[in-house]
């Protein structure tokens, strides 16, 4: 489906590429950032099967429709007449990693152009695919909202062959990375890597299918709002851990410090500083602040109270886990049990 941009929106989005100077410096160090005519046209699905348009308006920063109440509506019904049709289906959330970081170590207009770079490489991706036009035309990008940096990615009425490269254009997208010289605030060239994390969850992923079959056996509702988010939560997640896993190394040697000095607090003052804030959701990063509390007390050797080692049984950590947490595997070992004890907490409460 073909969404011809408004001349108002084309001049909107070109003048936020010529009054950004950031823009330019990226196109001379070979950075895609601009945006050509067949991106702005945006031939990305916007239609549900039924020929009813889900709305949505345009970003110009991304160039990308971003999502509304008109929009979100729309894509549930679309999910819902997929999942009641039996046809698969999948959701992918493609994040940016550091765009805090770029904002505050560069300035607002250095992150403005590193968004964009972020949703050149997920359009960029897509047209690379193996499925060509055929999955470009069952495919829904658009930016999740107005103060979001996450893009969202829908494809609806896929094949099996389609859903095996979807996973494939999934794992690229965790791959993209360029690096970017640059002048911080002080003046002073430094490199920062432009890179991204995306989640997938499809109509394969066994847990999810069992809440779908329950609901579709026990609802009457016409739009499944309720599976709806579970699907937008999961993937959610599943990004989350994905930029989460890129950060340990520095994770681990703030650890390692901190069993050394036996400072705590410090350690956990520095987890909330970098993951707090809306970089991951608050009970996640609860848990991620008492495990790693107790792997200090258990580095000092004292004994677990009973609630912390059930707590330890719930997150199914071990003290071999404890004992491994300063390594970068035992540490992803314990942060993957993290957020797979989330997983099955958001599918049990929906």
């Amino acid at each position: 489906m073909t969404v011809i941009l408004s001349r108002q929106e084309l001049k909107q989005i070109r003048g936020l590429e010529e009054g950004n100077p950031y823009f330019q410096l990226l196109t001379k160090q070979g950075i895609p950032v601009r945006i050509d005519k067949e991106y702005l046209r945006d031939r990305f699905l916007l239609r549900t099967d039924s020929g009813r348009h889900l709305g949505g308006t345009r970003d110009t920063k991304m160039g990308l429709v971003t999502e509304n109440q008109s929009l979100r509506k729309g894509l549930a019904i679309a999910f819902t007449e997929t999942v009641k049709r039996g046809d698969n289906w999948a959701l992918m959330t493609v994040d940016l990693d550091q765009l805090k970081k770029a904002n505050i170590d560069v300035e607002r207009l250095f992150g403005d152009a590193y968004l964009r770079w972020g949703a050149v490489q997920v359009v960029n991706v897509l047209r690379e695919n193996k499925q060509g036009e055929n999955l470009l035309g069952k495919t829904i990008v658009y930016k999740e909202g107005t103060t979001s940096d996450e893009v969202k990615l829908w494809f609806f009425g896929v094949n099996d062959k389609e859903l095996k490269e979807i996973k494939k254009l999934n794992k690229k997208i965790n791959k993209r990375t360029q690096s970017v010289k640059i002048l911080n605030k002080n003046n002073n060239e430094f490199t920062f890597n432009f890179s991204l994390s995306s989640g997938l969850v499809t109509s394969k992923d066994t847990d999810v299918l069992k809440i779908i079959d329950e609901t579709i056996f026990s609802s009457s509702l016409p739009v499944l709002w309720n599976t709806f988010n579970l699907v937008n939560n999961l993937t959610d997640l599943e990004s989350t851990r994905k930029k989460l896993i890129k950060d340990l190394r520095h994770f681990r040697d703030k650890i390692i410090k901190a069993q050394k000095l036996n400072n705590i607090t410090e350690l956990n003052k520095w987890i909330v500083e970098k993951y707090g804030d809306g970089r991951i959701k608050s009970y996640i990063l609860k848990l991620i602040l008492e495990v790693v509390e107790i792997s200090v007390i258990s580095y000092l050797g004292e004994q677990f109270p009973e609630q912390i080692e059930d707590l330890l049984k719930k997150l199914e950590i071990t003290k071999k886990d404890l004992q491994e947490i300063t390594t970068i595997k035992g540490l992803q070992r314990i942060f993957n049990k993290i957020f797979i004890h989330s997983r099955k907490n958001i599918i049990k409460r929906t």
